[in-house]
């Protein structure tokens, strides 16, 4: 975005419009002494300096303790040119408001009304982003978090049970090894019917665990990733931009 200039202020001698005077041009502001008007002076300058740095939010304030001392009513187009620059549309729009009502006949009238409509729609941009983005209650944000919840609880649901499985996996390992042991020189059926069955019983409870552990992962990542589909932007970003403004979102995770 290109950046507008300021629209300089004389302040050598005395106030001067900045315009030619007109019939309906406010009336210049009283002549200040000279101790004020260097201040005066100074402060413009400081805050053109700053403005040229892109330390907006500095010459603001700068701007404002001149208009204080030196009521020029550019010093309010200027403080609408850095509010727009640090995309404050309200503020920007408000400035520019101020600047055409104390000089209707500005000479740069045009320039300045488009930049209220470009504010206009950053504003309204700004508001309709801030309506999506407000949550009430039963709102989508509060689906959102449901579904992470049960996502992440599913996901450790199933760990938990693929653990368990596990543990009965090694628990049938274990007494298989033991069978063979017992029977490397021949044994009956009957001596080892018992480790038999328990181990049979172990490699059941493994088949099982696992099975509902893997659904269980696999539910809560279908979930996650439903929600990480499906989800509303959590940062709306509103720049002014010359034919309005642009919008952007963003997500985390």
């Amino acid at each position: 975005m290109m950046r507008s200039s300021l629209v300089l202020v004389a302040l050598l001698g005395g106030p001067v419009l900045a315009q030619p005077a007109r019939p309906d041009t406010p009336a210049p502001i009283p002549e200040l002494d000279p101790e004020t008007m260097a201040k005066a002076k100074a402060l413009y300058a400081e805050a053109s300096k700053q403005y040229d740095l892109r330390e907006y939010t500095r010459a603001i304030e700068t701007f404002r303790r001149a208009y204080e001392i030196y009521p020029e009513p550019l010093f309010l187009f200027n403080l609408g040119q850095a509010y727009r620059q640090l995309g404050d549309c309200d503020n920007a729009r408000g400035f520019y408001r101020n600047y055409l009502a104390k000089v209707p006949a500005a000479d740069n009238r045009d320039q300045v009304e488009r930049f209220l409509a470009d504010m206009d729609r950053c504003v309204r941009a700004h508001e309709e982003a801030a309506a999506r983005s407000s949550a009430a209650p039963g709102s989508p944000a509060r689906g959102d978090r449901t579904l992470r919840t049960a996502g992440l609880i599913a996901l450790g649901t199933g760990g938990v049970l693929a653990a368990i499985g596990v543990a009965f996996s090694l628990d049938a390992s274990s007494k298989a090894r033991e069978i063979e042991d017992f029977c490397e020189e021949g044994c009956d059926s009957a001596d080892i019917e018992d480790l038999d069955r328990a181990g049979r019983a172990s490699e059941r409870n493994a088949l099982v665990l696992y099975s509902l552990g893997g659904a269980a992962i696999a539910t809560g990542a279908g979930l996650l990733i439903y929600r990480a589909l499906h989800r509303e932007p959590e940062h709306i970003t509103v720049t002014p931009t010359a034919g309005g403004a642009s919008v952007s979102a963003s997500w985390s995770f």
